[in-house]
């Protein structure tokens, strides 16, 4: 009798784990969870925290799992402290549907090469009090575990389930250059750096070309990042290439204009010939430890080439490597991948709002000291000054352009907001932008119009009497 009183105790007990955990497949079917990034670990891991619905700690750990790498996939998540926003690795539902048959199998547990490949329940899968919430006759569980989030999104886009560009949406993409920083061109073993007179100014700036010749790594750390980019679509401009390009085709002479004392800086020398929307400037220390070596720190900075105004910043180290089987360039390369991301989720927030508002460039026009008029002289009925601030009032993006500054003899307009390109599509700049400006000047009756462009985002306007050859 006791042995089928135990028999029936044991069936009945089954039959209800059974059932709970067939309500948890159904719950987990319709994705009821949250998730949140709590942490960050290495080599592209992240901790997130998962809130699954259900009354018994083990299922909820099971489904746990499940909903993370699904959340992982298609929602992304918040960050809380040093956590970064991370975007979904797909934007569009509609791959699930489409893709129902890979999904099936991938989120079967029995897979080997399913979802369980690329988490791991943390902490001894330990729920404290304070992870479980009731809610009338089901409990919300909080779960910790770690999803290989660089691991899945390879895998998937291995499978052809997801395309590079799929991580970003259908945002344009940013052309990047990718520099190392100045305070990594200055550091006691490197010391790339070489004075620059700016206006009887002497002033320090990096010598790129001196850094590719003394530290033959530099080409290879840069490579690696660049690709990194271009798996998610950007388009890269590359230093050591334009810096060669400079020199073949006498861009010195080409781009360097006098004026005076004048001369265009030998870092916006650069930016002209590339033409790069954002520039990515990468700071790394390396120690070393007998035969091994590891990132003791890195940032990640995305700087406007326009504006010299931040876009986004990242920062971390990294694990130690033997020296003789990771380079430098696969030791940063290793260290940043996990910071990507969050990293280029901020480059495209920021270009987005450049291409809603408009790019910010500065226009200075100067009066020669042999011109017989002024900036508050008569043109067509009205003052010079107010007839160029009709001017870009017109001409900028939204008519947004900061007050102008005005004088007899200068002008300077901040903040005008320009178009990212032009109705040809082609990408445009200050010197570009100022183009029907200087044919307008021309009309009114201005004899000599000069403009000099001093960086992507600025050019300086010359009135004089002196009409050009």
């Amino acid at each position: 009798m006791k042995n089928v009183l135990f028999l029936t105790v044991v069936f009945l007990t089954s039959i209800t784990t059974f059932a709970q955990k067939r309500k948890a497949e159904r719950d987990t079917k319709l994705w009821r969870y949250e998730i949140e990034g709590i942490a960050e670990g290495k080599e592209g891991t992240y901790l997130i925290k998962v809130w699954s619905y259900n009354k018994k700690d083990k299922i909820a750990i099971e489904q746990a799992k499940k909903n993370a790498v699904h959340g992982i996939i298609f929602k992304g998540f918040t960050g809380h402290g040093k956590v970064t926003n991370q975007p979904a690795l797909i934007n569009d539902l509609n791959v699930e549907i489409e893709k129902e048959e890979f999904f099936e199998s991938f989120f079967d547990e029995k897979n080997p090469r399913g979802f369980m490949k690329y988490v791991e329940i943390s902490n001894d899968a330990t729920i404290g009090p304070d992870d479980i919430k009731q809610f009338g006759n089901e409990y919300k569980i909080g779960v910790v575990v770690s999803v290989h989030k660089d691991r899945l999104k390879t895998f998937l886009l291995a499978e052809g389930i997801i395309k590079p560009l799929d991580s970003f949406g259908n945002a344009k993409k940013p052309t990047i250059m990718i520099k190392p920083s100045d305070d990594w061109m200055s550091l006691p073993n490197t010391n790339f750096m070489m004075e620059f007179d700016n206006q009887g100014l002497i002033e320090r700036r990096p010598n790129y070309e001196e850094a590719f010749i003394k530290y033959p790594n530099l080409n290879s750390v840069i490579a690696k990042i660049d690709a990194e980019m271009r798996k998610d679509g950007f388009e890269t401009k590359s230093l050591d290439f334009t810096l060669k390009e400079i020199k073949q085709n006498r861009a010195e002479d080409l781009i360097r204009t006098k004026t005076g004392e004048k001369t265009i800086d030998p870092i916006e020398q650069i930016r002209i010939a590339a033409k790069a929307d954002i520039e990515f400037v990468v700071y790394w220390k390396i120690i070393k430890q007998g035969p091994r070596h590891r990132i003791e720190s890195f940032r990640l900075q995305g700087i406007d080439t326009y504006t010299n105004k931040p876009l986004a910043y990242a920062e971390g180290s990294g694990d130690w490597a033997s020296m003789s089987e990771v380079s430098e360039s696969d030791l940063l390369r290793e260290a940043v991948v996990s910071k990507m991301d969050g990293f280029k989720a901020e480059l495209l927030k920021s270009f987005n709002m450049m291409h809603e508002k408009g790019r910010e460039v500065v226009v200075k026009i100067s009066t020669a000291a042999d011109w017989d008029k002024n900036l508050y002289s008569n043109f067509n009925g009205d003052e010079l000054n107010l007839k160029i601030e009709d001017w870009i009032n017109e001409n900028t993006k939204n008519h947004q352009f900061g007050s102008p500054e005005v004088s007899k003899t200068n002008m300077t307009i901040n903040g005008c907001r320009i178009e990212l390109n032009t109705s040809t599509g082609k990408a445009q700049d200050a010197r570009e932008w100022v183009r029907p400006l200087k044919k307008y000047l021309f009309e009114l009756g201005v004899p000599g119009v000069i403009v000099v462009p001093v960086g992507l985002g600025k050019v300086e306007i010359f009135l004089s009497n002196e009409k050009p050859e």
